[in-house]
């Protein structure tokens, strides 16, 4: 079976991949022939002969991160396939053609694939560090090289869309990912008004093209606009509202959601700041106050890198200008909380402190975490924060059970209680419990909580703690 690599690729994978990715940029990518899984013979000329640039896509059936970055590259390659030449080469000497076929069936990949083990049986490539993608240009210079998975399709189609520009008339070096490339357009201000049953003449619909869009729906099952990057991973839609208000009142939106939980969030804005962030199954209206003058209010469907959601939504089903007992009324229906100084305390623990002169642990956990004795089987953490914090976006994590708690619905009285189970005897030997209070998701402002069963294992600790950072660490006296 012809396995016939340039020797700029065999280079490529023998002399580690963190030198390679360093300097290929604008160098001649010589010709080479492998046959892919279905038999056929590829070469990198007839590519280039028949296609404004080629993609090589390095990879193994193992990698999860290949696994996870194939389908956005299958997504983009079918918008693409006319005008773009993708290949991926497995560096997994394992990874035989019989193998490939079912991995390239079971992702339903429609381009080229094929193995390499001949060349990569002592090339030490690492299945960490891939995949690794190389964008060759319709001159055969490499423009741009990328080591691990690309966040988006979106990505991609950006990177495609250089390599088939009209204008592209000689070598031209990408230092870095580009902006995503949205595929949709914004509908007509009068097209979207019209679905929100918006005929206030004082609120102005504005969408920006570096966002995705919202969009009305094709039918009249679905009312009013809805985010366009549902699925679509590490991506925000937002649309905006500008108006005119001639006396003060409060703006109010309805909505529908249906998101992963924490991770991607209904985000509410008022002249470029943060009031409100929803994320999980909820609907309802959510009003913000507004003086006299002319505001711009936003409303965006922020997505992280992952979705754990099949099934998702974030629909806006209207917008109106409220004023007088209307907008009182419809402020007295946001969620309300108890608000005071920022703080944590365990209820039923004895509170820890352990020396650190230099500020290591601080610089290592981003703050001082909160440690403590708890000698029964459950832990009460009691927390109050200031009004600038919203509880829809604070997040108690586990990190024994793996589950997020919302602050918001944790409040009692005049703060928020969290119970946390004790988990150390189905631990690691670690000997404590360690859980992260996320005062802000969407920032990642976070405070940690170390918890210990006896002055034993909060021993143990402090003998780790010496160990990793080279001080004697002690516990203070109280």
């Amino acid at each position: 079976m012809k396995r016939i690599l340039p020797l700029f690729l065999f280079l490529l994978f023998s002399c580690g991949l963190a030198e390679s990715l360093s300097s290929p940029l604008l160098q001649k990518m010589e010709d080479f022939t492998v046959q892919c899984i279905t038999g056929q013979d590829w070469s990198l000329h007839d590519a280039l002969s028949e296609k404004k640039g080629v993609m090589i896509y390095l990879f193994a059936t193992s990698s999860y991160s290949c696994f996870e970055d194939f389908p956005r590259v299958e997504e983009a390659y079918l918008d693409y396939s006319g005008e773009i030449e993708v290949l991926a080469l497995s560096v997994d000497p394992e990874d035989d053609d019989s193998l490939l076929s079912d991995y390239a069936k079971g992702l339903s990949l429609s381009f080229s694939l094929a193995g390499t083990s001949a060349l990569t049986r002592e090339s030490g490539v690492s299945k960490e560090s891939l995949p690794m993608q190389l964008f060759i240009d319709r001159f055969g210079m490499i423009i741009f090289s990328h080591n691990g998975p690309i966040p988006s399709a979106g990505i991609y189609r950006s990177l495609f869309d250089h390599l088939i520009d009209e204008n592209y008339t000689e070598s031209y070096p990408l230092l870095s990912l580009p902006p995503e490339k949205i595929p949709y357009s914004p509908f007509p201000e009068d097209t979207v008004a019209a679905a929100l049953n918006l005929e206030d003449p004082c609120i102005r619909i504005l969408q920006e093209e570096d966002y995705y869009p919202f969009l009305p729906s094709d039918t009249s099952e679905f009312p009013g606009i809805a985010a366009s990057n549902t699925g679509a991973d590490s991506t925000e839609a937002q649309i905006l509202f500008r108006i005119e208000a001639e006396s003060p009142g409060a703006f109010s939106v309805n909505y529908e959601l249906v998101s992963e939980s924490p991770g991607d969030f209904l985000v509410f804005g008022l002249d470029g700041v943060r009031k409100k962030a929803l994320s999980g199954s909820r609907s309802g209206s959510y009003s913000i106050p507004l003086s006299e003058g002319t505001h711009t209010i936003s409303v965006a469907y922020r997505k992280d890198a992952e979705n754990s959601v099949s099934v998702e939504t974030a629909r806006i089903l209207g917008v109106s200008f409220l004023t007088g007992d209307t907008a009182a009324s419809s402020l007295a229906g946001n969620p309300s909380f108890p608000f005071s100084d920022y703080r944590i305390s365990i209820a039923n623990g004895t509170p820890l402190t352990l020396s650190d002169p230099d500020g290591l642990l601080k610089t290592y956990y981003g703050d001082t975490p909160l440690f403590s004795i708890v000698s029964s089987d459950s832990a009460q953490i009691i927390v109050t924060v200031p009004e600038e914090t919203d509880p829809d976006c604070s997040f108690f994590y586990d990190f024994m059970t793996n589950q997020y708690r919302c602050l918001a619905d944790l409040k009692w009285g005049d703060h928020f209680i969290y119970t946390s189970s004790l988990h150390t005897e189905d631990s690691d030997e670690s000997g404590y419990s360690l859980i992260v209070f996320i005062r802000d998701y969407l920032s990642m402002d976070l405070s940690y909580i170390i918890l210990f069963p006896d002055q034993e294992s909060a021993d143990f600790y402090a003998e780790q703690v010496s160990r990793e950072f080279g001080y004697p660490a002690a516990w203070l006296e109280q």
